[in-house]
């Protein structure tokens, strides 16, 4: 965040000497009138050098519309990423249509740059669904939703260790992969304890190999081989398909949330791979709020760089002084389907330890990908309190493991975690994590992310 609060220092100088905003035309377009207020809010934020003012002057250059500075981790040993972002959305009858763009890149060399369209139905006989509600809301959203999206991520850093045992230590490659496609969430029912839609998602992915020279680790071709490391050797571009049900019902006067997902994932290459696979995962979320809800959460129809809940014309909700609280136990499963003569690529296996290559968190104390198999199961117990401003206390209990073609999963062999440290959810500003865990396998590690979407901000599309 260091280059971030620099970057408000300069930008609060140049505002403080800036002449007075002049006053709006009358036949002023939207991205005008947008631009234009963005500015005067920079100006309010960012005229002040005391510390207060220049984190909220962070915050509105990392949150504003139509433009913001875009700021985040990157996969686990890339960096934080840097960059901008343009936000814009129309408002329509029919559809309302959110525009994403960004692109960030870390001083390790990786990046990433995307683009994401969102297009969210509106003026529709609701039938059975509950009747329209402020975008803002999480859950279910009542009216269909429809996303776009196109987006390259190259991290030259990567860690690959093998199976446990085999005696041939951890090795460094990197990756670029593309991912351009779509998806649609469409509601059944939208509210109350019932609330439930389908989900279905179509993606193109093309994935090259990188020689990497990270840390002084051997290069992974020189460690493993095709059969140890599944897809080393080529990869083919896949097709994806998803079909699947999300349940996010409320209940106990929304005093238990819970956001229950399945889904089958089908990767398909050319008939003479042997790279295609099927793949079910199973999320089950279970959050117990007290004094209010945790600020941030996820809203049906934004982009990754949005925060705003509703039109663009809004700002980005402010930092909350709530003494907000949330218990959060969640589960994960995913089991894969390779067949007799096939594997699963090591590049779309998920991983255990750290973080995951999409900044997913899991077994904190143990090392970047550290656990990597085609199954996984994974349990997590938190308690997230609000400590001052924006600023909470995490605690954490986690377990899990991955299964392996020569060692299928078991949930009497667990690894697991524990740590503690703080969390910032500043507004509409990424969500900060500092960590410290330890486990009795691994001892202790410290673990910080910065979430790689502004909090109340959509999903991009996972990497695996």
């Amino acid at each position: 965040m260091g280059a971030t609060v620099l970057l408000a220092v300069l930008v609060a100088s140049s505002l403080r000497q800036a002449p007075q905003t002049p006053p709006a035309p009358a036949q002023e377009g939207q991205f005008h009138a947008e631009v234009r207020r963005e500015w005067e809010r920079a100006g309010e934020s960012c005229n002040s050098f005391s510390a207060t003012g220049a984190m909220g002057c962070v915050i509105e250059l990392a949150t504003d519309h139509p433009f913001h500075v875009a700021v985040g981790s990157l996969a686990p040993q890339n960096g934080l990423g840097m960059g901008g972002a343009f936000v814009y959305e129309v408002p329509k009858p029919t559809f309302d249509t959110n525009l994403n763009i960004d692109a960030v890149r870390s001083i390790d060399g990786a990046w990433r740059a995307g683009a994401y369209l969102t297009l969210v139905r509106t003026n529709v006989q609701t039938g059975t669904l509950a009747g329209p509600t402020s975008k803002g809301s999480s859950g279910i959203h009542p009216y269909p939703i429809f996303a776009l999206y196109a987006q390259t991520t190259a991290t030259p850093n990567l860690l690959f260790l093998g199976e446990p045992g085999d005696g041939r230590g951890s090795s460094a490659w990197g990756m670029r992969e593309t991912v351009v496609g779509g998806n649609a969430l469409v509601p059944i029912v939208a509210s109350g304890a019932a609330a439930l839609a389908a989900y279905g998602e179509v993606d193109g992915r093309f994935v090259a190999l990188e020689t990497s020279t990270f840390n002084n680790e051997p290069t992974i071709g020189s460690v493993y081989d095709p059969l140890s490391a599944p897809g080393l050797a080529t990869q083919p571009g896949m097709v994806e398909f998803t079909e699947g049900l999300r349940a996010a019902p409320s209940l106990w006067h929304d005093q238990l949330r819970l956001t229950y997902s399945i889904a089958l994932q089908e990767f398909v290459t050319s008939s003479d791979s042997t790279d295609s696979f099927r793949r079910v995962r199973v999320d089950l979320n279970h959050d117990i709020p007290w004094r209010g809800t945790a600020p941030g959460a996820p809203v049906p129809g934004n982009g990754p760089d949005q925060c705003v809940a509703g039109s663009s014309t809004e700002t980005c909700p402010a930092v909350s002084t709530n003494q907000y609280g949330t218990i959060h136990l969640g589960v994960r499963l995913i089991k894969s389907f390779a067949g007799a003569s096939g594997a699963v690529p090591f590049y779309f296996q998920p991983t255990l330890g750290g973080t995951d290559i999409d900044g997913t968190p899991g077994l904190a104390a143990f090392g970047d990908y550290s656990l990597r198999g085609p199954d996984l199961v994974f349990f997590q117990a938190s308690v997230e309190h609000s400590l001052w401003w924006a600023v909470g206390g995490l605690v954490e209990a986690a377990a899990g493991n991955v299964g392996l073609p020569t060692a299928p999963l078991r949930l009497s062999h667990l690894h697991d975690s524990i740590g503690a440290g703080l969390t910032l959810r500043a507004g509409g500003f990424p969500m900060l994590v500092a960590e410290y865990a330890w486990s009795a396998e691994t001892g202790h590690r410290v673990v910080v992310t910065l979430n790689a979407s502004l909090l109340g901000g959509g999903s991009r599309p996972s990497s695996f």
